[in-house]
């Protein structure tokens, strides 16, 4: 069994087998696939759901704020 490692020509740090065109950690990159464009996602996600939170919320407070001050008191 052969393993011919050399380093990545994209980083210069991590090692690769020698047919391999990057390695694993810049083959994302290389691509066009960027690792943080998930975590970029799933921050967007958050932040869209917090809106939609906080935009029900207060139209829960207004619809309560509404509703008893228009009750009929006795």
């Amino acid at each position: 069994m052969n393993n011919n490692y050399v380093k990545c020509p994209v980083c210069d740090l991590n090692y690769m087998h020698s047919g391999e065109r990057c390695c694993e950690v810049c083959d994302p990159k290389a691509q066009g696939r960027l690792i943080s464009t998930a975590a970029q996602a799933d921050d967007e996600y958050r932040y869209t759901k917090l809106q939609e939170y906080d935009a029900r919320k207060r139209s829960m407070e207004a619809y309560r704020a509404y509703r008893w001050n228009r009750a009929q008191r006795r």
